[in-house]
């Protein structure tokens, strides 16, 4: 469960940063607020994929150097719930 909460957390974090910067870019809150909505879904049903979420949400941050902003937040969002598609 730590590692749940942990990847829960961090998830939150990593999109709702995102959301508040997609402002008057490509992608809207609601669209940011969508994915974090189906990543938080998917943390909700399959728990024991925790950590591996976990580091795919920090490997896409690291693709973006650091967390994205402005144009980038729909396209990170969407990185990380195709790669946890494929888990």
């Amino acid at each position: 469960m730590n590692n749940l909460r942990l990847a829960r957390a961090w998830a939150a974090i990593f999109l709702c940063a995102a959301a508040s910067s997609a402002g008057a870019q490509a992608c809207t809150e609601d669209q940011a607020a969508a994915k974090q909505e189906e990543l938080i879904s998917y943390l909700d049903k399959r728990q024991e994929k925790a950590p591996m979420v976990l580091e795919i949400i920090e490997e896409v941050e690291t693709d973006y150097g650091g967390e994205p902003k402005g144009d980038d937040v729909c396209g990170a969002l969407e990185k990380v719930l195709a790669r946890i598609r494929e888990l």
